[in-house]
């Protein structure tokens, strides 16, 4: 697919001591290389909680997930913690075919902020 054609977003609010990131559009490399410059400054507040909203993600493949495990691991470094929102889970058919060794955490319920 060329660069031209795809679209991601990403948006980045706070709710309470909560930040949310929404992310859009397709997960995977390309997106992964444009969309984690803006999630680094996001987390640069570093919040006790980072929720990730994929509802908007049409697709995620393997560099989306790695990208997911990042933000985790940024979050970990100062006691935060991160959890998924995506109430549709067919974005996340890759988790059917990897092995994360800490399970992903997901909520159901998304805070507005």
């Amino acid at each position: 697919m060329s660069e031209s054609t795809v679209e991601q977003a990403v948006e980045a609010h706070m709710s309470g001591d909560t930040l949310v990131l929404v992310l859009a559009g397709e997960l995977d490399l390309f997106a992964s290389l444009q969309c984690g410059p803006q999630i680094d400054r996001a987390l640069t507040s570093q919040p006790r909680r980072t929720v990730v909203d994929l509802r908007r993600v049409t697709f995620l493949d393997c560099s989306g997930l790695a990208l997911l495990l990042r933000v985790r691991g940024q979050a970990a470094r100062w006691g935060g913690e991160l959890a998924l929102h995506c109430p549709d889970r067919r974005a996340l058919r890759i988790l059917q075919y990897v092995d994360v060794v800490v399970p992903l955490t997901f909520v159901e319920v998304l805070l507005e902020g």
